[in-house]
């Protein structure tokens, strides 16, 4: 199996370059698409190229298309990344989507859609070095997706996307978060602060534990706790996830102001400012 490297995605980074995230406040004109003839032409050089055999020149010349801004090629990463079977070349299309900044509700549409497909992959912690390359593998399929909802600067389908948030893999969860941050979403704050639970002293983890006092003796409470950490977490490992506390932080200190690192301090925050949490939608 091909392994993609992570550092694929950042392609879709090249989109915040290009005027992407100028589109949040929804009142600049948006970047003209590129000329008719000039993509005609430009189509025919890719189905010659993405017909190659080499997969790395079917990614290149899919990353070359990508920087052209038109419906055609909206058109075109859509249908790889919603029927592509190779996810090397779903993840690519993903994140082209993010340069399609001239159609930004088309691509968003687009994006979402593959998100709503793609949302199990990467959903079991790995035990192997063959399940944790090709969790990298899934992962960047959501990651593509994530990021290029961003650049795009739509507004979250929170229904849809909130999942996202609390997803197994932390690479998923952080562009999620970032993309919270990015759109002022303050839903995500109980998302956070569920977190924080692991992080009573900010970046000390506390293992995952849940705590129960049923009052019994023995082993009771253990088991107890453990029925309440499945219930709450399904099958997730108990890991500490420090790269992910980081973005959380990050988030909480655009979203609110302030320095805060450790759950009381965010639930001071919460009680404090109901009135606009509700205004919110939270």
């Amino acid at each position: 199996m091909r392994t993609l490297s992570l550092l694929l995605v950042a392609f879709s980074l090249v989109a915040l370059l290009g005027g992407g995230t100028a589109l949040a406040k929804g009142k600049e004109e948006l970047p003209k698409p590129h000329g008719d003839d000039l993509v005609k032409e430009r189509l025919k050089r890719f189905e010659k190229d993405y017909a190659s055999d080499d997969m790395d020149e079917r990614i290149k010349i899919l990353k070359w298309i990508s920087m052209h801004r038109h419906k055609k090629v909206v058109a075109l990463l859509k249908k790889i990344y919603l029927k592509e079977k190779n996810l090397e070349l779903v993840a690519t299309a993903g994140a082209g989507l993010a340069l399609q900044t001239s159609h930004p509700k088309q691509a968003t549409k687009i994006a979402l859609q593959g998100l709503e497909k793609y949302a199990k992959l990467a959903g079991k912690t790995p035990e192997t070095e063959a399940q944790r390359l090709q969790e990298d593998l899934e992962a960047s399929v959501l990651v593509a997706g994530l990021t290029s909802y961003k650049a795009l600067g739509q507004k979250i389908d929170w229904k849809k996307m909130k999942g996202f948030l609390d997803h197994n893999n932390d690479d998923v969860a952080i562009a999620m978060i970032k993309l919270c941050e990015a759109r002022l979403e303050y839903k995500a704050i109980p998302v956070i602060y569920e977190w924080f639970h692991h992080y009573p002293d900010g970046l000390s983890w506390e293992g995952g534990s849940v705590k129960v006092d049923t009052g019994a003796a023995g082993d009771k409470d253990a088991k107890a706790a453990k029925a309440k950490w499945k219930a709450k977490y399904g099958g997730r490992a108990k890991k500490a996830r420090p790269n992910a506390f980081k973005a959380m932080v990050e988030c909480v200190h655009v979203l609110t102001g302030e320095k805060i690192t450790k759950r009381v301090q965010l639930k001071e925050w919460m009680d404090a400012n109901k009135k606009f949490l509700k205004k919110h939608g939270v």
